[in-house]
Order: C-alpha cells, then structure tokens, then sequence
C-alpha cells in the first residue's frame, strides 16, 4: 500500500484496470455487511478475526494468494465482484484515513496518450491541490465500505460468545505444503445456531442479522467448484484426467498451484 500525497503523485494519475488480474493473488476480502448475500450467490463467505475484531471474507481460492474467479485473460468468473475490487487501483490509508494504492499499482504522467475509445484516458489523482472530483467519490465510497466491513463484528462476537463459530478449511484439499494452507477461517455451527434459545433468536432478528447469516450458511458448497476453477488456470490445455480418487486429485491441482504461485515469486 502507498499512500496517495501530492508531492509525489501530483504530476500523476492513473487508467482503468483493463480486467482483474490485479487480484489474482488474492485469495480472501472483507466484506460489507450489505454485500454478503450477493457474495454468498457465487463463492463461500466465512468468518475470520482480525485484531479482536470479527470480518466476514469471501473466500476466492483453496490455498493462500490463489483467487480461481480470475481467469488468466483478467475476467471476472462470478456473479459479483465485491465492491472492494472495484475500486481498484485504491484503497485507504488506514494511518490517515486518505486514500492509497496498492502495492504495484502502475501510475502515469497526467497528459499521457491513451485508447478513449478502449475508456484508456488517464485520469488525474489530483485537481488543484486536492483529491480530484473521481477520487473524492471513491474516498466517500471506502469510508462507507470500512464501515460496512466493521458492521459484521457485534453479530460475530454475539455468536463467539455463545460458541457458535467453529474452524472451516477448504473440503477435499490436502496440504502437500502447508504454507499455503488458508488458516483462520471460521462457519456457523448450523446446528447450534437453530438451537439457539428464543431470546438470542430475537436479538439477531432485531439486528437484521438472520438473511446474511443464512446466506453464509448457504455458501459453503461453492468450494466445491474450486477445482474446476482452478484445473483452468493451472492446466488450460489439458484434458480431463483418467479416473482418479478426488482426494488426489485435489492434492495434485493444490500442489501444481502452490509450485505455479512459486515459480512467479
């Protein structure tokens, strides 16, 4: 992360993503409370702490730094991008509270000659001495998603108190190196969660909490296309396999990503 400051990035700005391949190394991302169930349509939501404070995350890959829902030519392969990417290149400056980019986000010299027609123009971070009219809605919209990914932490913690989140991992998947194992994630114990007493059911339904906390529950089985997804990235050309037992399989596809993700170190 870098943050944006005129002194350096005054002369500068910035084009338009031309796809996602910006976060193909990303294998989890907080969201807001109000993007929950669209996230849940399409990949697994589960739950993790993050300095005593509880997120909810989508989870876009089966091992660390892999996200299967980005294709190799940069597309998107889900029904929703969560709002976060679509901001990119930026993001906050959680010292200061302004605007960042991301590590390795390229920046151009205002005035440079791009493609319009492709939507290629260079945009300027700054107008005047200040953020320009683009990056001050953006700054409004990360201020109001921070918050959004804060709202999910007094449910969550309700629930830990209760003990009603139990660890998850990735189903199907061996770890032949388990450096790359996603570790810290936590689901709803469903069974525990109808078992809940008539009280904690009204509390959560009087925080709105029930339609996200289903639609988590709903989301785990997306992980089961984790290896189609991510057959495409690794092996593109190849065929199906022979008849093989899934769990080595799965191994295989985890241990020819872990070496692929290596090899780009």
């Amino acid at each position: 992360m870098t943050p944006l400051v005129l002194e350096t990035h005054g002369h500068l700005g910035w084009r338009r993503a031309a796809g996602f391949g910006f976060a193909r190394h990303l294998a989890l991302q907080p969201l807001a409370l109000d993007e929950i169930r669209r996230v849940a349509q399409g990949m697994p939501v589960m739950f993790r702490r993050v300095d005593e404070c509880w997120q909810a995350v989508a989870v876009m890959g089966p091992i660390a730094e892999v996200n299967v829902y980005v294709a190799r030519d940069g597309r998107w392969q889900a029904p929703y991008v969560p709002a976060a990417l679509r901001v990119y290149p930026f993001c906050l400056d959680e010292a200061e509270q302004g605007l960042a980019l991301w590590e390795g986000a390229a920046v151009v010299p205002v005035g440079s000659e791009g493609d319009e027609a492709l939507g290629d123009q260079v945009t300027p971070f700054f107008d005047g001495g200040a953020y320009s009219e683009p990056l001050v809605k953006t700054q409004a919209f990360l201020h109001t998603l921070a918050r959004g990914i804060a709202s999910v932490h007094p449910t969550l913690a309700y629930l830990e108190e209760r003990q009603l989140l139990s660890p998850w991992q990735v189903p199907d998947i061996d770890h032949p190196q388990p450096e790359h194992a996603l570790e810290g994630l936590y689901q709803l114990d469903e069974r525990a969660f109808n078992a809940l007493s008539d009280a904690d059911w009204l509390t959560l339904r009087r925080w709105q909490s029930l339609g996200w906390l289903y639609a988590h529950l709903d989301s785990p089985h997306h992980a089961t296309r984790f290896k189609t997804l991510a057959r495409r990235i690794v092996w593109p050309s190849r065929h199906a396999p022979q008849e093989v037992d899934p769990a080595d399989e799965a191994s295989n596809l985890v241990a020819a990503m872990a070496a692929e993700l290596d090899g780009m170190r």
